[in-house]
């Protein structure tokens, strides 16, 4: 619609596809950004709306980040015990 840009804009370039005709999905993802890279058009709830998600996204990898650092620690500990069972075994006292 005329409210919606994106929306708008998207179904101008479109108009003359047929139904064989397929878009990666980036095409359509980066749209906002492509229009509007500033961000200045939008309505303010959207601005608010990708803002918060930009942050849940970004916690989202830190608490990725440190999950793994974790798993990784573990997996260390765990080949640690590994070996030292592997020893013990070897060596019988």
């Amino acid at each position: 619609g005329e409210l919606n840009k994106v929306m708008d804009c998207l179904s101008q370039y479109f108009e003359s596809d047929t139904i064989d005709d397929v878009h990666n999905i980036y095409n359509y993802v980066q749209a906002d950004k492509q229009i509007d890279p500033e961000g200045e058009d939008l309505p303010l709830h959207r601005f608010h709306e990708i803002v918060e998600k930009k942050v849940k996204i970004q916690a989202m990898q830190a608490q990725e980040l440190r999950r793994s650092k974790r798993l990784k620690e573990q997996l260390e500990l765990h080949d640690l015990e590994a070996q030292q069972m592997v020893e013990s075994y070897q060596d019988p006292q």
